[in-house]
């Protein structure tokens, strides 16, 4: 019998349990590294033909059927299913691209389990291109555009004040008083952030219009999205997309606005969504305290109470918040890498499993499950802290980590959380009953699929069980 190819012997080291396994798995990546750097040094040195020959070997796979004196592709056997890898320290050399060598290779890494995303929305951005000019171009105006000051926070949440009044006084008018709080969340996500991403534009004022074709995107965007994972866009889906947003960017400049839109409207809206539900439903007992704490943030976006002030009645602040939800929902659940040793068909990349790490009772507890911001007061999981062990990734981990992670994200959430609260507080008749609770008071962490709560609606009333109070 051959001896099996060493990328998959990568592999199947990754994924063995215990100690032993994770040491192979370095060891062999670490071989493969230098045989690399060898091959580099060896075309440099030596004639053509001998480089040719001595790289051109390679142990080859029993499973691979030799036909006829040629490697027959077409009958390829043992293919590997998709694996989901949840131990810390796999996870770390996954995202870390550590069976890469070149920057190259880790970018292609990560955006060829992207290619579906070109095909449904037409991306061309650091997700999806494998040109590392123009990652880096992206990611550097991307930073550009999230580093906002003290004045532009404050214009930012003076503009999500306004979507979300105007937005309630919509629904009201449209459904007999109640207000849909998915539908609500996502438009004041999306609007919110096409001033930001889209400074030089002009960007649609606050009409019946705007609402409609800012929800009918949202919408679009959900649909094609979930399409995307089995290939099964519906035909016009994205121009009808690009209509809606032509309706909200009034002066487009000819590229195409997704590139922007989907990684921050994917980012946010629904750990938005969640941190709100979890903060004004699912801790009763808390609600006042944590509303307080967001308060501070609403006030003054820049603030350093974002990190340091702690409500003395629930010992948290804003910061230990947001993490509690973005521990329990992360934003991206699996993190997919095309790796050597797999196929290349997507739908056997190997992922790592985000949402079960941060779940994990052995890291986190046996409450690991339980929305808890108070774990996040501990010296042992302080943020820096827990993102260097690599057992916090909501927003990935280098050469890969999203632009908006360290500042931007937890404090935009932080915001439209905080908006969304002290709005509905400071309406007429300022409390809220739940008209269809969509399942959420149910034992355990809050469902992170796309499609959950969508019927989550609320009304105004004078008493009930169920309220938010001002």
């Amino acid at each position: 019998m051959l001896p099996p190819d060493p990328d998959k012997m990568i592999v199947n080291a990754a994924r063995g349990r215990g100690v032993i396994s994770r040491i192979q798995f370095l060891v062999l990546t670490a071989a493969r590294q230098i045989w690399q750097k060898l091959t580099g040094t060896l075309v440099k040195v030596l004639p053509q033909s001998v480089y040719r020959f001595l790289t051109s070997w390679r142990w080859k796979d029993p499973a691979t059927i030799i036909t006829n004196g040629q490697r027959d592709t077409d009958k390829q056997v043992d293919i590997p299913l998709p694996d989901v890898f949840k131990s810390p320290e796999v996870i770390r050399e996954l995202l870390k691209g550590s069976a890469f060598l070149t920057r190259e290779d880790r970018l292609a890494s990560r955006n060829n389990t992207n290619q579906r995303l070109v095909s449904a929305f037409g991306l061309d951005n650091a997700f999806t291109t494998n040109a590392l000019s123009h990652k880096d171009e992206f990611v550097t105006r991307a930073k550009q555009l999230l580093r906002l000051d003290q004045a532009k926070w404050r214009a930012v949440a003076g503009n999500a004040e306004q979507l979300v009044r105007f937005g309630i006084t919509r629904q009201e008018e449209r459904a007999e008083g109640v207000v849909n709080l998915s539908r609500l969340v996502q438009t004041t996500v999306l609007l919110a952030v096409m001033p930001i991403l889209f400074p030089e534009n002009e960007v649609a004022q606050l009409t019946f219009e705007a609402d409609e074709a800012a929800f009918s995107a949202a919408q679009a965007i959900n649909r094609i999205w979930a399409a995307s994972k089995t290939c099964q866009v519906a035909e016009g889906e994205l121009q009808g997309l690009l209509r809606e947003l032509k309706v909200l960017l009034t002066s487009p400049d000819g590229k195409n606005p997704l590139n922007w839109i989907i990684p921050a409207y994917e980012t946010l809206w629904r750990i938005t969504f969640r941190c709100f539900i979890e903060v004004h439903y699912k801790n009763p007992e808390q609600q006042e305290h944590f509303k307080e704490v967001f308060r501070h943030h609403v006030a003054d976006p820049m603030s350093a109470e974002f990190e340091d002030h702690v409500n003395s009645n629930c010992g948290v602040s804003c910061s230990n918040i947001v993490n509690e939800a973005l521990r329990l929902y992360p934003p991206t659940k699996k993190i997919y890498r095309a790796t050597p040793g797999y196929p290349t068909d997507s739908s056997t990349y190997p992922a790592a499993d985000i949402e079960a790490l941060h779940r994990d009772p052995a890291i986190w507890g046996a409450d690991a499950n339980i929305f808890r911001p108070t774990r996040w007061a501990s010296e042992n999981m302080m943020p820096g802290e827990v993102r260097r062990r690599g057992i916090f990734l909501p927003f990935g981990m280098p050469p890969s980590l999203c632009p908006a992670s360290a500042v931007f994200a937890p404090r935009m959430i932080a915001l439209l959380v905080g908006v969304l609260g002290s709005v509905m507080a400071q309406q007429r008749g300022s409390n809220w009953k739940i008209v269809e609770d969509g399942g959420i008071f149910r034992v355990g962490p809050l469902r992170n699929d796309r499609d959950a709560y969508l019927s989550l609606s609320v009304e105004r009333c004078e008493k009930d069980a169920f309220i938010l109070t001002a």
